[in-house]
């Protein structure tokens, strides 16, 4: 992995931490509001209790006063001391809000109403067991304390739940705001961890981009490279070094660049090859001549552009014989080009070792001999036609016996052949008939006057 990226890496990490944290004090401030909430619920739940006993007790002082059961009258008092209880259980808790004065004035309200609602009871029981039936006045008189006491109840009950929905709302709310709060404090540690991370990264990792680019430039050659890195740390010292190094190569090493030209400008063709016989470099002269790509070149072995009957030269023992041998010089050898056709060239070769005497190459340089080769041909015909021509001429000297009459000429077997034989046979001239003038005159004018005259008579004839 790249330091860019492990430097980000490092504080992603950091920021992913703090929002791991954050994530953590959150779930702790969710319990301090809940646990709010669920105390004023048990309040709430003591005056519900409270609302309950009373509504049983009612039920069962009517159920006293219609059946005249006791035991419906020990109901009664039953729930009523349960009221009590509840009542003194209120008030021994912290459940009661001492700032919160409405709530302060129902809970003395409930406390009045509920002697009351004692003493119209009793009232109502005695009148119940002298005359054995009830007034309507005494009915009436409990049973608006009972509406009242059951009213002031029912107040509270809403009063408390009033205030356990917002005591339950500010603790949501106070929850959210912090969920909020942390979500935000871990996005932008993450956000910041990680554009610090990029920012120290880039100043690190930058230069040392820019060093390896001219690291790789210097390896091909480019010696007049520097690096542009003005820091004032360990990284400035590095390229300054790096600037000075590139600096005395340039003194002191003859460029890639300028080799390559002088390679290239070569008129004679230039193959590196391994000592596996794999071709490692072949200039443009050699790639022209061969009509080949330098690609498709490249990593053949070299017997691929030799005829097919020097290409065993240069495969197996061969090669290990010419590497042996260490050199070889102007060797009359066949290229054989992409198309197939055969190049004639003056083939030179020498093996390069290093100080461990170990092969790196073998450097081989061919020059064209086509047209030389063409000039030899032509000359050795032009020799040989001109030897043929002079044994023509050496033919026909001498005395030639020729014919006072027909004009034939006798040959050295013996025989008479005419003219034009003759001289047709012993050289290479050809003959063309003509007339010369005075033939002309002597012989083709009279026959021709004489076909005109057989012409006429013809004409003539009835």
């Amino acid at each position: 992995m790249k330091i860019r990226y492990k430097i980000i890496l490092g504080f992603m990490i950091a920021g992913l931490s703090i929002a791991l944290c954050s994530y953590i004090v959150l779930l702790r401030t969710e319990k301090g509001p809940k646990d709010i909430a669920g105390f004023q619920t048990a309040a709430l739940y003591l005056i519900q209790s409270m609302e309950s006993v009373i509504a049983s007790a009612t039920e069962e002082s009517f159920a006293y006063v219609i059946s005249g059961e006791k035991s419906e009258k020990e109901g009664f008092y039953k729930h009523l001391r349960r009221f009590d209880g509840y009542i003194a259980k209120f008030k021994t808790t912290d459940t009661l809000d001492p700032d919160d004065k409405e709530e302060k004035e129902l809970l003395a309200a409930v406390s009045v109403d509920r002697s009351s609602f004692l003493n119209k009871a009793e009232a109502m029981f005695r009148e119940y067991e002298t005359k054995g039936f009830v007034t309507h006045k005494v009915f009436k008189e409990y049973e608006d304390v009972v509406d009242k006491l059951s009213s002031d109840l029912h107040r509270f009950v809403q009063l408390e739940k009033e205030d356990v929905e917002q005591m339950q709302k500010e603790a949501v709310d106070a929850i959210n705001s912090a969920h909020n709060a942390h979500i935000l404090i871990a996005i932008i540690s993450v956000v910041l961890s990680v554009g610090i991370g990029g920012l120290i990264a880039r100043t690190i990792s930058a230069p040392l981009a820019r060093l390896k680019r001219s690291t790789e430039e210097i390896a091909q050659g480019k010696l007049d490279t520097r690096v542009n890195i003005k820091q004032k740390n360990e990284l400035g010292d590095l390229a300054a070094s790096f600037n000075q190094m590139a600096a005395d190569l340039n003194e002191t090493t003859v460029s890639k660049e300028y080799v390559d030209n002088i390679v290239n400008s070569m008129m004679n063709s230039l193959i590196i090859v391994s000592s596996e016989g794999k071709i490692q470099y072949a200039n443009p002269i050699t790639c022209s001549l061969l009509g080949y790509e330098e690609n498709e070149i490249v990593g053949q072995h070299i017997g691929i552009i030799f005829a097919e009957e020097e290409e065993l030269s240069f495969k197996g023992s061969g090669l290990a014989d010419l590497i042996k041998e260490g050199s070889a010089r102007n060797l009359e050898k066949s290229y054989l080009s992409k198309n197939g056709k055969e190049i004639p060239v003056l083939f030179s070769m020498s093996v390069i070792r290093n100080k461990e005497e170990k092969i790196q190459g073998i450097v081989c340089v061919a020059q064209d001999i086509t047209d030389r080769k063409r000039a030899e041909e032509a000359r050795e015909k032009l020799i040989t036609d001109l030897e043929d021509a002079l044994s023509q001429i050496k033919q026909l000297k001498g005395l030639l016996p020729i014919c006072t009459y027909c004009k034939k000429v006798r040959d050295d077997k013996n025989y008479w052949q005419s003219v034009e034989s003759y001289i047709s046979e012993h050289t290479e001239a050809v003959f063309s008939h003509g007339v010369c003038p005075d033939c002309h005159k002597k012989y083709i004018e009279p026959e021709l006057r004489e076909l005109e005259e057989k012409k006429g008579r013809t004409l003539k004839k009835p």
